[in-house]
């Protein structure tokens, strides 16, 4: 196999994984807060789009890597942001540039792009460590041992979440900074896992990594689920409620890997057959970001018709509707999804 067949195929397992990751996080949004479905899906549904930028993240100048996450990801952030505050000046910048979920949420705006601040500072965080070591066995081993140490300092730095305010509401951290090296850690382990754990499985036969995908995946959100309970709420990584940090962090890379490797066995098994679900992956960001605008009166709607054929013709609905939103963008104003224009040949 070819270098390019293998960098394709790598990159289609993650898409897959990236379009299971977002179906999840829809599913998640649509469940109401009691259900036990909702609060397994939270403790990996974030975790896994910073795992799997891991799967792909390499080791770049510091100047090489601003360039490249400040068109990816501080264009977007800047456009949606103000799009979402209604450009109201007055307030909406201050909160929206704070950088954390719940002052973005102060400034109007979509809460959800907390994501692309933890994973600009995260991707930058775990870049420094990215660059250590030349043996592949080192190199696991260090990223590992970093992404624990920016866990113990996340959880170290959450004892202050609380305590900035303003105006008698919590603000979090600028950036969100406890989250961020949270993420960050996330990210090492998916690039260790990558250099790791996708090589042994693609030796493997694709229905045999599949299954045991699925029962990792199911294992550890049993886990989590058993011993990790928050009364009457569930997990959010956003705002770090994490329950007891160290479960949700075990219990979210255990079902990342498990997810990962589920998506390693059918991508091989199935092939080209996956291309509507690859696509997805590709742009999970718009479809993330819009399917917001209509969430909340779809789950309104359900909480007073509850019955199951409307909350899976809901989930359908709002996919499709994520889905010809990132067309739209992606064929007219790919910028915003972070995707450079392609020139068309002379």
């Amino acid at each position: 196999m070819t270098k390019e067949a293998q960098t394709n195929e790598r990159l289609d397992f993650v898409d897959i994984m990236k379009g299971l990751g977002i179906m999840c996080v829809i599913l998640g949004h649509l469940l109401q807060k009691d259900t036990g479905l909702k609060s397994c899906i939270y403790f990996f549904h974030m975790p896994l789009f910073f795992f799997a930028y891991g799967l792909v993240a390499k080791s770049m100048r510091v100047s090489e890597l601003l360039k490249k996450r400040a068109w990816g990801i501080l264009v977007p952030f800047l456009f949606w942001g103000i799009a979402f505050t209604g450009i109201t000046i007055d307030k909406g910048l201050a909160f929206l540039f704070y950088g954390s979920n719940e002052s973005i949420l102060r400034s109007g705006s979509n809460g959800m792009l907390w994501f692309l601040v933890s994973l600009f500072f995260g991707s930058v965080i775990a870049n420094a460590v990215l660059a250590i070591g030349k043996d592949k066995t080192l190199q696991i081993l260090i990223r590992t041992a970093a992404a624990a140490l920016l866990l113990l300092a996340s959880m170290g730095l959450f004892c202050f979440h609380d305590k900035v305010t303003y105006k008698g509401k919590v603000l979090g951290l600028p950036f969100g900074l406890d989250v961020t090296l949270l993420a960050a850690s996330f990210i090492l382990i998916g690039a260790a896992a990558r250099d790791g754990l996708v090589p042994l499985a693609k030796k493997m036969n694709g229905y045999l990594t599949a299954i045991i995908g699925i029962v990792l995946f199911c294992g550890f959100l049993t886990l989590g689920y058993l011993t990790n309970r928050i009364e009457n709420n569930y997990p959010s990584m956003a705002v770090y409620r994490l329950g007891n940090a160290l479960i949700y962090w075990v219990v979210a890379i255990g079902a990342c890997a498990g997810l990962m490797l589920f998506s390693v066995g059918i991508s091989e098994v199935l092939g080209r057959g996956l291309a509507w679900l690859t696509w997805i992956g590709r742009n999970t960001l718009v479809i993330f970001l819009m399917h917001r605008t209509i969430i909340y009166p779809v789950k309104n709607y359900l909480a007073a018709h509850e019955k199951p054929l409307f909350f899976f013709a809901a989930f359908a609905a709002v996919l499709i509707y994520g889905c010809i939103c990132a067309k739209l963008v992606d064929v007219l104003v790919p910028e915003l999804c972070g995707k450079h224009r392609v020139k068309k040949a002379s």
